[in-house]
């Protein structure tokens, strides 16, 4: 059994977001802000249904596993877990889901596995270096909700 900490969404911005935000330089500040968050928002356009398509949906901004514990079912587990949280607070919606985005083709693989599907792709340009992205996104199902999947606990 794993145990693991849930954050708020609060705990997580607070400490997260800003101390990443701190850690980086002036000029990976400015390419966040002018190039990264630019082409994140078009390729998260691409990628997803209209709005008016859709009940409810949900980002994963980040997920991420220790090298050590890869490969155990935590990461796969983890989504699971924001599926099954979708469905209990929405019995009646009839279209969800949750998008991501992936960094490297063997994400974007493991992503796949998981039921995902690849909907926009880019390779973009900027001063401190190219990078690909690729956005991918898993609809929700009633169907597909009833198999089992691994139990992670959360400790307060």
């Amino acid at each position: 059994m794993i145990f693991l900490r849930k954050y708020s969404r609060a705990d997580t911005f607070s400490e997260g977001w800003k101390t990443f935000r701190k850690r980086m330089s002036s000029t990976l500040n400015r390419w966040w802000d002018e190039c990264y968050i630019v082409k994140r928002e078009e390729l998260f356009a691409q990628a997803l249904p209209r709005s008016s398509e859709l009940d409810s949906i949900r980002v994963l901004e980040i997920l991420g596993v220790l090298p050590e514990f890869r490969g155990c079912g935590i990461g796969e587990g983890l989504v699971h877990v924001v599926e099954d949280e979708m469905v209990a607070e929405g019995a009646n919606m009839k279209k969800r889901g949750i998008y991501v985005e992936a960094n490297s083709e063997s994400n974007v693989e493991m992503y796949l596995r998981w039921g995902f599907e690849l909907k926009a792709e880019g390779h973009f340009q900027s001063e401190l270096g190219d990078f690909d992205m690729w956005g991918l996104y898993k609809e929700l199902r009633e169907s597909g909700l009833e198999k089992e999947h691994a139990t992670l606990q959360f400790q307060p």
